[in-house]
């Protein structure tokens, strides 16, 4: 049985991305490769709910998650989101292939809210959102994780890795079921 997201225990991961979500203060979502959600953002702000309630900012975040499939680095790096917020990924992997993506994001540092806010017009038209809604949701606040000094960096790694021990707990259980089910059959 080869390494996939398709054989990820969904309901665990959500839990534990939820748990995590809340405890850092970020937005947490787990993906396939092209960026596609395996799971439901947690912890999601008022401002990326409204854009990734259209389709335009859907697949907008989309893009912005496939693009990090290809970061070469295996340690998480904040990156910018389509949106201006910031996001870092980790990597979920089973026997050495990287199957699936865990995201921290909708990060907002001291500052950045002003640049956000430049954009925000141009953000709603490409997302067929009412400028003056989105501006309403804007993220006032650095995640409080940031204002104590705290990376976000390392947490989306950490997760990974949990979920890749996940993954591969759950694929040897899945290999063991086979093998009984095939020696039944005999």
């Amino acid at each position: 049985m080869r390494p996939s997201s398709d054989a990820l225990p969904l309901d665990c991961i959500q839990s534990i991305q939820a748990i995590f979500a809340e405890a850092m203060d970020v937005g947490a979502i787990v993906t396939r490769l092209d960026g596609e959600p395996l799971t439901p953002i947690s912890n999601s702000c008022a401002f990326c709910d409204l854009i990734l309630g259209t389709s335009q900012g859907y697949r907008r975040c989309v893009g912005s998650w496939r693009s990090l499939a290809g970061q070469r680095e295996q340690k998480p790096r904040l990156r910018q989101c389509h949106a201006g917020l910031l996001h870092a990924r980790g990597r979920i992997e089973v026997e050495d292939e990287f199957v699936a993506m865990t995201f921290a994001g909708q990060i907002v540092v001291d500052g950045d809210v002003e640049q956000i806010a430049v954009g925000v017009d141009e953000l709603a038209t490409a997302c067929e959102i009412d400028p003056a809604q989105l501006r309403e949701t804007l993220p006032l606040r650095a995640s409080a994780h940031h204002r104590a000094g705290g990376s976000t960096d390392e947490p989306p790694g950490a997760i990974g890795g949990t979920l890749s021990d996940v993954r591969r707990e759950r694929l040897v259980l899945l290999r063991k079921l086979r093998h009984i089910a095939d020696v039944t059959a005999i």
